[in-house]
């Protein structure tokens, strides 16, 4: 789970233990009150496909308006959210269900 409002990471594991780590890059712009979700897609297929740096990452989604997101490992998928509950979930490449 990475929450940019605390700046943080969030692992948990299998058997339900979590370690709490903190988002080390200075100076990450505030989170946009308005949420984009092109402008987030848009972040997430240069990392997909452009080798896109995490930290250049960090910023586009925090100016989309993306205030965190949950990572899925099991479930191949991504949720992020934004500051007024809009939510996308990007699935992993290849993951996506018929129906979904």
């Amino acid at each position: 789970h990475v929450d940019y409002a605390t700046g943080s990471f969030t692992f948990y594991s299998d058997s339900g233990a979590a370690v709490l780590a903190p988002i080390s890059f200075e100076k990450l712009p505030s989170v946009s009150e308005a949420f984009d979700a092109a402008a987030l897609r848009a972040a997430i297929l240069d990392s997909q496909q452009h080798g896109q740096k995490f930290r250049a990452f960090c910023e586009r989604a925090m100016q989309a308006g993306v205030q965190g997101y949950i990572a899925y490992l099991r479930g191949k998928r991504v949720t992020y959210f934004g500051r007024q509950g809009d939510q996308h979930t990007e699935w992993f490449p290849g993951a996506r269900p018929n129906d979904a």
